[in-house]
């Protein structure tokens, strides 16, 4: 037809009808014919929703690592939050829910290190100072330092020094060093090395309190004074070792003289002692023997008297009877006896 012949030269075919001329269905529902499209469009959108939530709410949490604390900052209102400090403790959790257009300002947690000498992983360049007497000096040193964790502080931190902090405690560090130096001369600080390291320890963490900050460890590495100066107190320190020495050694000889003298006196004491002793020892000895002779012959006392008593004996017959029976006691038969025969004595 015309109208097929129409739309094969154009190209351009109409609505519902084929480039051959046939109808054709356009996929277009009138009223109430065919499936309703809201239920898709809104399942799109939730799914848009849930999808957009997810991803705001991943962007909603911050985290800090264990060894660093911060403080909250809205980046939309420009506001810092001064009254909490985040992950202040040891135990806190180091993931936190900030809100959208929120971060945090992260300061260090743990013990920090700062060091001056030559080093190449120095902090700084090795401090030059000068002494009471205008002597110059050299000194290596290195300090420890921990951040106040408390919001307060570490929010007049933020506001004094921003998180450049270190610079400004390395710059006091040198300050407080050379002050310390300056009240001394250098005998000071080549023989009293650990009172002017306490001294510059004190001094220093003084110093950092004033600015948030405490000193945990203080160490003077190296320090470096002219040659003939060091010379001549190492000089002056071999001639007072030696006084030392001297006076050791007098020492140590009046202690073994008198070691001497309390052995010999104890040994004296010792001496008379066991003599003491000795004598006691032979006294008692003596008096027993003599209290049991005196027992004895008591007894032999008693006996005779009992004898005599009991056979009514005068003294003449007591004495024949004593004489007679000292024969009886000392077989007579084998001994020669010296004892003189009473004259009153008749032998039946």
């Amino acid at each position: 037809s015309l109208r097929s012949s129409t739309a094969w030269a154009t190209g351009r075919v109409a609505p519902g009808i084929s480039a051959s001329g046939e109808p054709q269905a356009t996929g277009i529902m009138g009223r109430g014919g065919g499936d309703n499209p809201a239920p898709a469009v809104f399942a799109c959108c939730t799914l848009s929703w849930i999808i957009c939530s997810c991803f705001l709410l991943g962007f909603s949490f911050d985290t800090l690592e264990p060894n660093r604390m911060g403080l909250l900052y809205n980046e939309n209102t420009c506001y810092l939050d001064t009254g909490t400090l985040y992950n202040q403790e040891e135990g806190d959790s180091g993931r936190w829910f900030t809100g959208l257009g929120q971060a945090f300002i992260e300061f260090p947690r743990a013990v920090m290190s700062i060091k001056f000498n030559s080093e190449e992983d120095a902090s700084g360049p090795t401090i030059s100072a000068k002494t009471y007497t205008g002597t110059s000096v050299a000194l290596d040193m290195a300090f420890q330092f921990q951040l106040v964790r408390t919001p307060e502080a570490v929010a007049k931190v933020h506001a004094t020094f921003g998180t450049d902090f270190a610079r400004f405690y390395m710059k006091y560090a040198r300050q407080v060093v050379r002050d310390v130096v300056s009240d001394h001369v250098v005998t000071d600080l080549w023989e009293k090395r650990e009172i002017m390291g306490t001294a510059m320890r004190d001094a220093l963490n003084l110093r950092l309190s004033e600015k948030w900050a405490q000193v945990t460890g203080f160490q003077v590495l190296s320090l470096t004074i002219p040659t003939e100066i060091q010379s001549a107190i190492e000089s002056t320190s071999v001639a007072f070792q030696k006084i030392g020495e001297a006076r050791f050694e007098k020492e140590a000889a009046t202690v073994r003289a008198e070691t001497r003298r309390a052995v010999a006196e104890k040994t004296s004491e010792i001496t008379v002692l066991q003599a003491e002793a000795q004598a006691q020892a032979l006294l008692a000895d003596v008096t027993a023997k003599a209290t049991a002779l005196n027992i004895t012959i008591q007894g032999e006392v008693d006996a005779m008297l009992h004898i005599k008593s009991r056979f009514a004996f005068n003294s003449e017959e007591m004495l024949r009877y004593m004489w007679l029976d000292s024969i009886v006691d000392n077989n007579a038969q084998k001994m020669t006896l010296s004892v003189g025969q009473p004259a009153v004595t008749k032998l039946a």
